[in-house]
């Protein structure tokens, strides 16, 4: 699904991004599987995208919800405690998404031999038309 405000932005080049959203995660996988995604900060939160990647519980104040370019990492966060969740894509114009500092690798769940960036990208805001994709990891 497309998520577009303006006129300018339905001309701008278009990018597919991912968020993987584990089924623990209690009214977010709820949301998720509805293609729903809020932040948890809501309109009141922090807009400091420094302080949502690497503050201690930076993401729980926050305006933003991370995303991927990769869709693997994704999955990785999608198949956390205990292998089961959704991945949600979104096909955004690219002045939507806001650079994240990306500091982080990860060794994918589904792949424990490969070693990832995030390529983190922010949204503002709550989204509400992600296309939802049950996913199970498979050992």
């Amino acid at each position: 699904e497309r998520i577009t405000d303006t006129e300018e932005e339905e001309k701008e080049e278009l990018v597919t991004i991912y968020r993987g959203v584990n089924s623990n995660a209690g009214v977010a996988y709820e949301n998720a599987l509805k293609g729903i995604v809020i932040p948890r900060g809501g309109d009141t939160g922090h807009t400091d995208p420094y302080t949502h990647n690497n503050a201690k519980d930076g993401t729980l104040n926050s305006q933003f919800t991370s995303w991927s370019y990769d869709k693997e990492v994704a999955l990785n966060f999608a198949y956390r405690k205990g292998g089961n969740g959704v991945v949600l894509t979104l096909q955004v114009p690219k002045s939507r998404l806001i650079e994240s500092p990306d500091l982080h690798t990860i060794v994918l769940i589904q792949n424990p031999k490969e070693r990832r960036l995030e390529q983190e990208v922010l949204i503002q805001g709550t989204i509400l038309n992600a296309y939802p994709e049950k996913v199970a990891l498979t050992k």
